[in-house]
């Protein structure tokens, strides 16, 4: 249905699908699943790896902060018993006693000698409040062993690379990568060791180099992890990877995987720990932490598995609220589609049964309305119809005046009386162009241009009737000439002008036709007759336009029924928006002003 001159008009109906419950509930369901059930589920999952992964690194940290808080207590054991050490390198009476034990010629010099040497070990660890045990490495002479627990150096280290290192270098403190127990017992405990050569002076007297242990809490920490029997583990590592301290024994010695030495997430034995790592700036080594994923995730599983079936839950409660919506609005629906078939059919007395759902019952009452106006319409279009057929055989009828016609015979016959016959032949022929030109073409449209021939050739006639008692100018410029209108359209108007407003003026007459292309909105062609007659009154201007067909009016004694037929067949034809409008003043002029769609030739 649309709208055309101011009418409904109603085009074909389109067949409407006709979708049946499974295919509605299938359209219905698959959007369900994209909009609601799966934005759900993407989102409880989603939020359940996040949390997952949050916890996990909020696990992860705790693990860290924890590593970090242990390498802290090593870094500092280490530089404190380094700093030890370095003490009692440089205790002058001790490093003479050593000088003198070694370069000792005698026996009663090297007891004298050790006698002093061990006054002022046990100084030293009295004021380390340590335990510990102290290695001399002399030239020439076996390795002097002391401690305040006689387990811890039962036997002495082994010179090596180690020793090496710490002689090239006087007064060079080292901490050794070492925590073997060097005793006959295989249960005492493992120590830290710091190595230092003593000065150039002292290395050349045969004082070697100095090796103090210690036994310190995170020696035994590492080494008797409570967690060691849960494969979990805590791994000393020097610069190189080795592993030199571990609460898994079968771990020393050897060199750690790469993928330990980064934070990560292991899998083995069908278990998940989380790997993390914290260094010891001070003897460069990496305390590696292996730590069980279940021991720290049982709140993140026990979450995760609630999330589930709140999820599976939502999913229901979804579901069979869907059916329910299904069933509520599927049956109303396919009622007002079986009455648009009747409609397609042809049968407008067609209607729908409201329900008590509010929306289709609205959807129901404006199908019923729609339908009662479709009927309405298609009555008016039917009445519409008929009259514009009445109208356009009254046009061609009226287009020749029978007082026109009548008065220019009686003209043409007096003429032939009273004079020659050219001015009859010129009459007469301007007579059959207007009656030509009143029939020419199949349709109601025609240029501007032939238009306006034609009414000059009208025009010739009237002055013929009338005489020289008034003039006309056309002033339409060229290219709107061209453009297309109704079928003698402007004869009628200045018929008008020249019967009832110029008709009896004492003073000469003139008409003004002119033209002009408007461009406010939608573009239109607006064509004005403009006479300087008697002029009308407004309610003669209402009464001529509104006169119903078929009910002639007068003014001044002649017909008006031109102005009402003109105004309707513009309206009719081209739409409300177009027609024709009369001004007028008493005494001074009238203008019928028309208002026409710009319709080219070329359209």
């Amino acid at each position: 249905m649309h709208i055309a001159g101011g009418l409904y008009i109603l085009g074909p109906m389109r067949r409407p699908h006709i979708l049946t419950r499974k295919s509605l509930v299938w359209r219905f369901f698959f959007v369900f699943l994209l909009v609601i059930a799966v934005p759900v589920l993407v989102l409880g999952i989603g939020v359940t790896v996040a949390y997952r992964q949050f916890a996990l690194d909020l696990a992860a940290g705790r693990i860290a902060q924890t590593l970090s808080q242990i390498t802290l207590g090593i870094d500092e054991e280490v530089r404190r018993t380094t700093l030890l050490t370095a003490t009692l390198s440089t205790d002058t009476q001790f490093a003479d006693a050593v000088e003198r034990f070694a370069g000792s010629s005698s026996p009663r010099l090297a007891y004298d000698a050790s006698k002093q040497m061990t006054e002022r070990l046990a100084a030293f660890f009295n004021y380390s409040n340590k335990i510990g045990a102290v290695a001399l490495y002399l030239r020439d002479r076996p390795v002097f062993l002391y401690g305040n627990n006689g387990q811890l150096f039962e036997r002495p280290m082994s010179r090596g690379g180690w020793f090496d290192e710490v002689t090239r270098v006087p007064n060079l403190t080292l901490v050794l990568d070492d925590f073997n127990p060097y005793s006959l017992r295989p249960e005492t405990r493992r120590t830290l060791k710091v190595a230092v050569c003593p000065s150039a002076g002292a290395l050349k007297r045969g004082f070697e180099a100095l090796v103090v242990a210690f036994q310190v809490p995170f020696v035994d920490t590492i080494s008797e992890y409570e967690y060691a029997k849960e494969n979990e583990e805590l791994i000393l590592v020097d610069e190189h990877a080795r592993v030199i301290l571990a609460s898994t024994p079968a771990r020393l010695g050897t060199t750690l995987d790469g993928s330990l030495l980064k934070p990560s997430v292991l899998r083995r034995g069908g278990a998940t720990y989380l790997v993390s790592q914290s260094l010891v700036p001070f003897a460069r080594w990496t305390l590696v932490g292996v730590t069980d994923y279940s021991r720290v995730a049982q709140d993140i599983e026990r979450f995760a598995g609630a999330a589930r079936w709140v999820l599976l839950a939502l999913l229901l409660l979804f579901s069979f609220y869907i059916e329910m919506f299904f069933r509520q609005v599927i049956r109303p629906i396919q009622g007002v589609i079986r009455e648009m078939g009747q409609v397609e059919k042809g049968n407008l007395d067609a209607s729908v049964r409201e329900t008590g759902v509010a929306e289709l019952s609205q959807l129901a009452r404006s199908f019923n309305t729609m339908v009662s106006e479709v009927r309405t319409l298609t009555v008016e279009r039917e009445r519409q119809e008929r009259e514009r057929a009445r109208l356009e055989l009254e046009a061609l009828r009226l287009q020749i005046n029978p007082h026109f016609l009548t008065n220019t015979l009686n003209s043409i016959r007096m003429m032939a009386s009273m004079s020659n016959a050219e001015p009859i032949r010129r009459m007469t022929a301007a007579l059959m162009r207007v009656v030509s030109s009143s029939f020419r073409g199949n349709g109601s449209l025609a240029p501007l241009g032939e238009e306006l021939e034609t009414l000059e050739q009208y025009l010739l006639i009237m002055r013929v009737r009338y005489g020289d008692t008034f003039g006309m100018v056309i002033d339409v410029p060229g290219p709107l000439r061209g453009c297309m209108v109704l079928r003698m359209l402007l004869q009628p108007l200045v018929e008008n002008s020249i019967l009832h407003g110029l008709q009896g003026l004492d003073r000469r007459g003139e008409i003004a036709i002119c033209g002009r292309e408007e461009h406010g909105g939608a573009e239109a062609l607006v064509l004005e007759v403009r006479d300087n007659g008697h002029g009308m009154s407004a309610q003669a201007i209402a009464d001529a336009l509104a006169q119903p067909p078929g009910t002639p009016g007068t003014h001044r004694g002649m017909t008006t029924i031109g102005l009402h037929n003109v105004n309707r067949r513009v309206v009719l034809n081209h739409g409300a928006g177009f027609g024709l409008e009369v001004q007028s003043e008493i005494g001074a002029w009238t203008v019928a002003r028309l208002r026409l769609p710009l319709i080219s030739g070329e359209q």
